[in-house]
């Protein structure tokens, strides 16, 4: 499968699609004005997983607030819940989905060759 990010202003959206390409999920849209986004050792950040012919939610993905050792050894937690999905496949998908937020949002490039 794959995960796409087209642009969205001020949201996350990310749409997640199966080998053949059909859209199995939606990240959000999740609004970027969460506390966490702001202010990360005060909040949690929440992307809930929504099963895209249904519109129900299915599995969310929480980044954890910050705590000290976060900060000082420069690492981010998250937190998959699969709740209603069962599939191997679709809980590869949505792992893969969880990696590319931490990649798009939350990553700093760590080498200094700009």
């Amino acid at each position: 499968g794959e995960v796409d990010d087209p642009f969205a202003c001020c949201a996350v959206d990310q749409r997640i699609k199966t080998a053949t390409g059909e859209e199995k999920f939606r990240t959000g849209p999740t609004s970027v004005c969460q506390m966490g986004f702001f202010c990360p050792c005060c909040a949690d950040i929440n992307f809930p997983i929504h099963d895209k012919a249904s519109g129900q939610q299915v599995a969310s993905v929480t980044k954890r607030a910050l705590d000290l050792q976060d900060m000082f050894l420069q690492t981010n937690r998250f937190v998959i819940n699969f709740d209603k999905v069962q599939d191997p496949t679709d809980k590869r998908l949505i792992l893969g989905a969880a990696m590319l937020l931490d990649l798009e949002y939350f990553e700093v490039n760590k080498n200094n060759n700009n």
